[in-house]
């Protein structure tokens, strides 16, 4: 009787366990899934900050927008779809050096060569901006330790800092450093 009553014992303790395991998987899930809608509602919350944003051309827009889908992507650290924001800029804007900094983030699957290519996107579509606003503000951010402490500047439709260099790494890395009316 005694070796029956080990084996229930034994049976009551692995259901248990198994229990509680299974209790916490699931409570992982549930954390993964509440980051998951924690980041949608951050880039949600970005697209609706820039709703105040308006240009004297629609061109200029379609170009602001899909400059900020890339900075969202890298962002994100997501080269699928930094590839194919850039690429899509690319189709729609005639500037030659615009273009060549899109498209190199287009045709590259390395994160840090995308990033260093925004770089030079930013450098370029600042000047192509600045003059056409019709309404709203576009904020230039800047890190000063992204890419070996060189610093490096971004556009934003929002005063909120979400570092494109250093995604996750460094999300709030960075300062306005001037608004753009």
């Amino acid at each position: 009787m005694t070796n029956r009553t080990n084996a229930v014992t034994v049976m009551k303790s692995i259901s248990i366990f198994a229990f509680v395991a299974l209790l916490i998987s699931c409570k992982e899930n549930q954390k993964q899934s509440n980051s998951k809608v924690e980041s949608n509602s951050v880039e949600q919350t970005l697209k609706k900050e820039g709703i105040g944003i308006t240009f004297t051309e629609s061109e200029k827009e379609a170009i602001f927008d899909q400059y900020l889908n890339i900075r969202d992507a890298l962002f994100n650290s997501d080269t699928m779809a930094a590839k194919e924001a850039a690429q899509e800029l690319a189709d729609e804007v005639s500037e030659t050096k615009i273009k060549n900094a899109a498209e190199e983030i287009a045709f590259s699957d390395d994160i840090e060569m995308q990033r260093k290519a925004f770089q030079e996107l930013s450098t370029e579509i600042e000047p192509l901006l600045k003059g056409s606003l019709a309404s709203g503000e576009i904020y230039k951010q800047y890190c000063p330790m992204a890419f070996e402490h060189k610093g490096a500047a971004w556009l934003s439709d929002s005063k909120k800092i979400l570092n494109p260099y250093f995604g996750e790494k460094m999300p709030r890395c960075g300062t306005v450093q001037e608004t753009i009316q």
